[in-house]
């Protein structure tokens, strides 16, 4: 006697086989591998410099810096 495949063997198997699901998927895991790591390849945009909080008018900035 041979026994049924089991539901998830088989539901595994189809998706497999289908491009567009795995294509998804595939989309799917590079979203999350980009949410997680991209923060470690991109700079702060609220990161200030300090160094030069209040500076004088000079060539680098016409007006001086206030913030």
């Amino acid at each position: 006697m041979v026994t049924p495949a089991k539901t998830s063997s088989r539901t595994v198997r189809r998706f497999r086989r289908n491009f567009s699901a795995m294509l998804g998927l595939g989309l799917f895991v590079l979203l999350i591998v980009l949410a997680l790591f991209g923060p470690f390849f991109t700079a702060d945009p609220l990161a200030q410099a300090l160094s030069i909080k209040l500076e004088p008018p000079s060539a680098q900035h016409f007006l001086g810096t206030d913030q």
